[in-house]
């Protein structure tokens, strides 16, 4: 007798024999979120990130994830004195390389030096420090 009853649906098991195959079908019929081209998705979502600076949203969300991240001493948090002592200097290292190989040539008298040294050379002289030229 027992197996002629038939097991009594929940409401979850109807809503799932109803939706399991719902995503799949609007991927194939392409609607729904699925109708979007990306060019739109794209538009879309940076106008939704131009209102976020407009409002500060962005500004505000900032704060609170570099607040969890202090809290939890995660990303920049984590790093102990002596590795973000390490990390700092290996960033000057490698861009004082790039700043001191760089030359420049005064265009009005011809000089040749580094970007500061070429600012100091003019500035010493009245010459405007835009009057320069990169020297590969």
């Amino acid at each position: 007798m027992k197996k002629f009853l038939k097991k009594k649906e929940t409401d979850k098991d109807i809503i799932f024999n109803r939706t399991s195959n719902a995503g799949k079908k609007a991927y194939e019929m392409k609607v729904g979120v699925h109708s979007r081209t990306k060019e739109q998705i794209k538009k879309d979502s940076s106008k939704g990130g131009q209102k976020n600076v407009e409002t500060g949203q962005i500004v505000e969300l900032g704060k609170q994830i570099g607040q969890k991240h202090y809290e939890n001493g995660t990303g920049i948090f984590s790093l102990t004195e002596e590795q973000k002592f390490e990390r700092s200097s290996k960033g000057g290292k490698i861009s004082g390389k790039i700043v001191s190989s760089q030359r420049w040539k005064c265009l009005e008298t011809g000089h040749i030096s580094t970007p500061g040294g070429l600012a100091r050379f003019q500035n010493a002289r009245g010459i405007d420090i835009t009057k320069r030229v990169r020297v590969v």
